[in-house]
């Protein structure tokens, strides 16, 4: 399996990536559930398309992003 860049193959990962400071509605989050995927490296945030670093994500206010 290839995996994005900024990202890790999880043979049992969390079912969610940390979103990006103040970025909601990424995904729902199922803490209990396990998945097998590439998630985000350690440091790197999901921003909805991709894996970033936090400097990357921008800014979010009422629905709208400011990079």
């Amino acid at each position: 399996l290839s995996c994005p860049p900024n990202t890790v193959y999880e043979i049992c990962a969390k079912a969610c990536d940390a979103p990006c400071p103040g970025l909601t509605g990424v995904m729902e989050c199922n803490i209990q559930t396990c998945l097998e995927g590439c998630m985000c490296k350690p440091g790197f945030f999901n921003n909805g398309t991709g894996c970033v670093t936090a400097d990357q994500c921008g800014c979010y206010d009422k629905g709208h992003t400011y990079k």
